[in-house]
């Protein structure tokens, strides 16, 4: 093992998350610390350069893998030839100085830290570093550097923390009850953010919606999430971390415990043991279904949790959600905030036992999806904590 590393850490915020751009906002409730204090100070008082990035609310992961990379490199945002001819969308975005100015050139590594909807940008990010775009490329000699490839050892370790890495069905529930939800909120957007060229509010709003690619709360589905997991696959050069968090529990067996023995056997319901005698010639054993519930743990998102605790589909026009979808965070399904299941992955032991090209799994945490950020939770424990994940990360072998 290498002396401690001391590489950058890219922090990458989630589906509604912010940075060093909302200068205010940052600096009264920093998105990596919340409540609990700033995971970038606390990074840079161990001796570590870190920065938080900031996105447009709809952009999409493609977007917003182009916007990091705008903000980690410098220069004008560069949606691509390709894409924006496709999307019909202005090619080019903000400018940016640069956190790491031509890190991809090999002056330096990073290591990216991304939280929810962070971790398809940030793995595509290292996809297309590695790479690159042959449509992008195939459009001309004028395209970005993030597109071109040959760049596999730019970054040196993905971290998913809570990480949207195969979907969640929240918004698939949500649209299952409120249909129309979404269409207020993406037309706000859309008046402030100017989106769209061309077009009325009402014609991009319906665009935005009626489309895959590009639209967030599609590719942050579970469709969305099986997608853009068929066209990703790790780069060799790159460590892969996952930590997952759980805050419901489950009453299954609870339940079946408080229904007497002879009430069991009378109607028939299974609980595991001898079934009644008429069970064959009357009908099927009744099935208690799993029941989970938060926990204390879930907090302020004991609601969200419920609701994915109780959402199931059946349908076979929409993606398919059971019992295994039931335990969560708050907003996201424990077993879709795994490491992502198209891609090698082993329990995580010891840094001294990780190799680059594949995932490693954390053992999931008692936390909920907000406090991994630090909401609400106490600022010693918080930085506490930080410094173990600094340690951690920061010592992974540098190859």
């Amino acid at each position: 093992m290498s002396e401690t590393n001391t590489y950058p850490l890219i922090l990458v915020p989630g589906l509604l998350g912010y940075g060093e751009q909302q200068k205010l906002l940052n600096r009264c409730l920093p998105y990596f610390g919340m409540t609990a204090g700033s995971a970038v100070h606390i990074a840079e008082s161990a001796g570590i350069s870190a920065h938080t990035a900031s996105f447009q609310p709809l952009s999409g992961i493609w977007e917003r893998t182009c916007e990091l990379f705008a903000q980690i490199s410098g220069g004008t945002v560069d949606y691509g030839a390709d894409y924006s001819l496709r999307h019909n969308i202005a090619r080019y975005g903000k400018s940016y100085n640069g956190f790491l100015p031509n890190f991809e050139q090999g002056s330096r590594k990073i290591i990216l830290v991304a939280h929810g909807f962070g971790a398809p940008v940030a793995r595509l990010l290292t996809y297309l570093l590695a790479n690159g775009s042959p449509k992008e490329k195939g459009q001309g000699y004028d395209y970005s550097p993030l597109f071109e490839g040959g760049h596999g050892d730019a970054v040196h370790a993905v971290v998913t923390i809570a990480g949207n890495n195969d979907g969640t069905t929240l918004f698939q529930g949500l649209d299952y009850y409120v249909p129309d939800w979404k269409k207020g909120i993406v037309s706000t957007l859309i008046r402030s953010t100017a989106k769209t060229t061309g077009k009325t509010v009402e014609e991009a709003t319906e665009d935005y919606l009626s489309a895959t690619e590009g639209n967030v709360f599609y590719e942050a589905g579970l469709d969305g999430m099986a997608a853009f997991n068929a066209q990703m696959e790790p780069n060799p050069d790159t460590y892969y971390l996952a930590f997952t968090g759980e805050v419901t529990e489950d009453y299954t067996s609870r339940i079946k415990e408080k229904i007497p023995d002879k009430v069991a056997s009378l109607l028939d319901i299974d609980k595991g043991g001898p079934r009644s005698p008429f069970a064959g010639r009357l009908h099927e054993a009744v099935t208690i279904q799993d029941v989970y519930l938060p926990g204390k743990k879930a907090g302020v998102l004991a609601p969200t949790s419920a609701f994915l605790c109780f959402f199931q589909n059946h349908l076979p026009e929409n993606p398919i959600v059971g019992a295994e979808a039931k335990p969560n965070d708050g907003l996201i399904n424990t077993n879709t905030s795994l490491a992502p299941s198209t891609e090698p992955v082993t329990g995580f032991s010891s840094v001294e036992k990780c190799y680059p090209g594949k995932w490693y799994q954390m053992p999931i945490e008692d936390r909920n999806h907000m406090s991994f950020l630090g909401l609400f939770e106490k600022p010693d424990h918080y930085r506490t904590e930080v410094q173990k994940f600094l340690r951690l990360v920061e010592g992974l072998e540098s190859f």
